[in-house]
């Protein structure tokens, strides 16, 4: 071997060493970041916000790597920036909740017995939220907050180690994720049939306490979400029964007091109710800029995100004029990309979604909610909503033997 030959071949060994450090297993590097979803308080404290939620962020893109998602941490430096910063943390969050659901879509390094390990740890993580959770509804909110100062407990809800209980509907997602595809596995790690209903019933053991724990409207809808591609089978057609009688009961018993309670506090409309007697103002911008949308068609001034959403809110409503932020992706890339742009990429990440899912009605049921969930009611910094919006598609090649991973080149 000539010298040239040795020299090329250990830099070659050596950037393999080193693509091993920093990317390591995907199970690894899957682990690392849904742990960072359940419990950033724990493990990212004393972390403020958004400094946690863009780390978790870009812990998922390093999950699933891919050039648009690198070329999108470039944005993260210019957070900081007094005038442009609030434009480059909603451009972050829009581009990289795209990158993240992209190439988790295309990721072939999934085993039944990786799944199945995958579920045990989400399974983990839901019992040890659950258990903080019953230990906020019993004990003193102000011991909570002495700890975690922005963390919001009121009415006997537990929130676990996330800032308030709809913030929960993220890692619940990743739960009901792997519980989809773990209940679709059973055949495939050679367990018998009733495996599968027992995976189903410790699902919904955990979903229902998980709805109970936090009574969080977000919750409850990702398990409204999931119901399609976990009950709509003919094995299972008790469990849709039970659920399409069990779940407006259990709804109203939830719920029921705080919607008493919202119209007792708002002034009989609708734009009350929503903010003042929920105490949620979360779709408000998304409403101002549908109503406002010849405003938001093309990307505008960055420094004036803040003050155009305020201006718009205090035209409706003059006690709206507290709200100057966004929340939804909608919103956030609406008010950097334009909703030209915008509308574009929502357009055709749903036509994608929805051939991709065509196999499966209640596959593509189950993913069109989920689409509009990520959308409109979770957070735009959010990531694990996108990233089971990635993976929700592939749980069909677990009905049949996995295909061998895609050949990548070493040079």
């Amino acid at each position: 071997m000539s010298e040239a030959a040795a020299i090329e071949r250990l830099t070659a060994e050596r950037r393999g060493v080193l693509k091993r450090i920093l990317f390591p297993s995907i199970e690894v590097r899957f682990a690392v970041s849904m742990l960072l979803t359940f419990f950033p308080y724990a493990i990212l404290y004393p972390l403020d916000y958004p400094a946690a939620e863009l780390v978790t962020m870009a812990s998922w893109v390093w999950v699933f790597p891919s050039l648009p998602g690198m070329l999108t941490l470039g944005i993260l430096p210019f957070v900081p920036e007094v005038r442009t910063g609030y434009f480059a943390f909603n451009l972050f969050c829009i581009c990289g909740s795209i990158s993240i659901a992209c190439a988790a879509s295309r990721r072939r390094e999934w085993t039944p017995e990786l799944v199945a390990r995958c579920y045990r740890l989400a399974r983990l993580a839901m019992m040890v939220t659950l258990g903080i959770c019953a230990l906020q509804a019993v004990t003193n909110p102000d011991m909570w907050v002495a700890v975690f100062s922005r963390m919001v407990l009121i009415d006997r809800r537990g929130a676990g180690l996330r800032l308030e209980p709809s913030l929960l509907a993220g890692p619940f997602m990743l739960y009901m994720l792997l519980l989809a595809w773990r209940a679709d596995a059973t055949h495939l790690l050679g367990e018998h049939a009733a495996s599968r209903s027992a995976v189903l019933r410790e699902g919904f053991v955990l979903m229902t306490l998980m709805v109970l724990a936090t009574r969080s409207v977000s919750v409850l809808i990702t398990a409204l979400v999931f119901m399609p591609v976990l009950v709509l089978k003919r094995r299972t057609l008790w469990i849709a029964v039970t659920a399409s009688i069990a779940g407006p009961s259990a709804a109203m018993i939830l719920f029921g007091e705080r919607i008493q309670q919202a119209q007792e506090a708002g002034s009989g409309s609708f734009i009350d109710l929503v903010t003042v007697g929920s105490d949620s103002w979360r779709n408000i911008p998304d409403l101002l800029i549908g109503l406002n949308a010849g405003s938001f068609m093309l990307p505008g001034d960055p420094t004036d995100i803040r003050s155009k959403i305020n201006a718009y809110a205090v035209a409706l409503d003059p006690g709206l004029g507290w709200i100057e932020n966004t929340y939804s992706t909608f919103a956030s890339g609406a008010t950097t990309l334009g909703l030209l742009a915008v509308g574009g990429l929502l357009a055709a990440g749903l036509g994608m979604g929805l051939k991709r899912t065509r196999a499966s009605a209640p596959l593509a049921l189950s993913w069109l909610l989920l689409y509009g969930t990520n959308c409109f009611l979770t957070p735009k910094y959010e990531a694990a909503g996108w990233v089971v919006l990635g993976m929700l598609p592939l749980i069909h090649s677990l009905n049949s033997p996995f295909q061998e991973p895609e050949k990548i080149p070493t040079h």
